[in-house]
């Protein structure tokens, strides 16, 4: 939060996932790089971890560990779904290594994003059913400096691609 309301002060652009309300309520605009899938880290010690790809029904009546609703409609939307489906959550506040180290500790499943992969040694992405993804971008002031909007173009001219 500190970092975002530094934008275009201290600091000038920051990359990170989002939604609309995200960037409402923090006051700043994102340029779209590209979706990164949802995905789920299992415990090593986990039954799930021999899975080979992990849907609704193989989560149906296990706890998985959801980041707080209404942090990202995106990941709520999946939640949604799962909890439709028979999968009892659990929310954490914040993707950081206390939320992966408290899955491992309690030995639960966590919801993750690609390029997340390697965030503990001890836990293990499996394949999944679903298709779900996040919106992943750089944050900028909605009053840029040039250079900051000549970066932004450049970015947002190579995501096109």
């Amino acid at each position: 939060m500190e970092i975002l309301k530094n934008l275009g002060q201290h600091i000038d652009v920051v990359a990170g996932l989002y939604d609309d309300r995200f960037l409402q309520e923090r006051g700043c605009l994102a340029a779209h790089m590209y979706n990164k899938k949802i995905l789920l880290a299992v415990p090593v010690t986990h039954a799930l971890s021999a899975e080979k790809k992990i849907g609704a029904e193989t989560l149906k009546n296990r706890r998985v560990l959801f980041i707080r609703r209404g942090w990202n409609v995106y990941i709520d939307a999946l939640r949604d779904k799962l909890e439709g489906r028979g999968v009892r959550t659990k929310d954490f506040e914040m993707f950081n290594i206390s939320a992966y180290n408290r899955a491992v500790a309690e030995n639960t499943p966590i919801i993750t994003v690609e390029g997340w992969e390697d965030v503990h040694p001890l836990l293990k992405i499996i394949p999944v059913a679903w298709e779900d993804s996040v919106p992943f971008g750089a944050f900028y002031s909605p009053k840029p400096t040039r250079l900051v909007k000549k970066f932004i173009d450049l970015l947002s001219s190579i995501a096109a691609q």
